[in-house]
């Protein structure tokens, strides 16, 4: 598993991109039509995107309530995502991809201290979040983790010898390696990180952030237009249908206080409901978070 939370790994990936775009670009698009044409233009559009992208320093970020590396880490190890569990070169595969976890989480730590110090954090709400999802993972014995599910469900056919290895090497793993480094992890979260994180939340009040929602947009949408303007279409298109619903309304001859729920969604307030054998009360909005 490489440390992809790295500067070395930024360079890398930078200088891998920017030297096939030139290529590419090099060759141009004349001469393609059809999938051969939208193939290119795919892949120049997100090769100067990721490019771009680069001037936002997401990798000062690198975990939240969604995409935590610990959580990826986990799942990995259990055996019920991408990494395979079949063979025992499968099994030493793992030993050898999860002895980097240590070294990738020490760079998340890393990288999360330097956001600190540029005023890169994240909103509290949702660190919060991310102790009890570490919480769930770190457990005192190898036997109670999510990692020991491989070993548990270890396929009959392994040799004596080899389970006895991969037991071993695994318990070694999880209780002197991983374990640690999830506890160091969540210690710094909770005591150094959590304390510098922010009130506010979206992107626009960090540095830079307007741009960076911005580009977030473009790459949400493939539209060039702005966030407000796509705020906008969505605000217009609200209010004709709403409009169109009145109409309806109106020829349907919707009683008054059916009438009323509309304008009331419209504002976001609470909507009067009457249950049957109880007076009218008040059904709340869903919290938006």
């Amino acid at each position: 598993m490489p440390n992809y939370l790295s500067a070395d790994f930024r360079k890398r990936s930078h200088d891998f991109t920017a030297q096939w775009l030139a290529k590419v670009e090099a060759v141009g698009e004349e001469g393609l039509q059809g999938q051969d044409l939208l193939s290119y233009r795919i892949f120049v559009r997100n090769a100067r995107d990721a490019l771009e992208g680069e001037r936002f320093p997401g990798w000062m970020q690198p975990v939240n309530q969604f995409n935590n590396p610990a959580t990826l880490v986990a799942m990995l190890g259990s055996g019920s995502s991408a990494q395979p569990f079949r063979t025992v070169k499968d099994y030493d595969n793992w030993l050898a991809r999860a002895g980097q976890v240590p070294a990738l989480f020490e760079q998340i730590v890393a990288n999360m201290e330097q956001g600190m110090s540029a005023g890169v954090v994240q909103p509290r709400a949702l660190m919060e979040k991310v102790l009890p999802q570490l919480d769930a993972l770190i457990r005192p014995t190898a036997e109670e983790t999510l990692f020991w599910n491989p070993v548990r469900t270890m396929p009959a056919e392994f040799s004596e010898a080899d389970r006895e290895r991969l037991t071993t090497q695994y318990r070694h793993l999880i209780e002197s390696r991983l374990m640690p480094s999830y506890r160091r992890l969540r210690g710094f979260i909770a005591t150094r990180y959590l304390p510098a994180t922010r009130a506010t939340d979206g992107l626009t009040a960090l540095p830079d952030g307007a741009a960076w929602y911005a580009y977030n947009a473009r790459q949400s949408t493939t539209s060039g237009l702005a966030p407000e303007q796509i705020h906008q279409i969505g605000l217009d298109e609200v209010a004709r249908i709403h409009e169109e619903i009145r109409g309806v309304m109106k020829q349907a001859k919707v009683p008054r206080q059916h009438a009323e729920v509309l304008p009331l969604r419209a504002a976001g307030q609470a909507l009067p409901v009457r249950r049957r054998g109880s007076a009218a009360g008040v059904l709340p909005q869903p919290n938006p978070r």
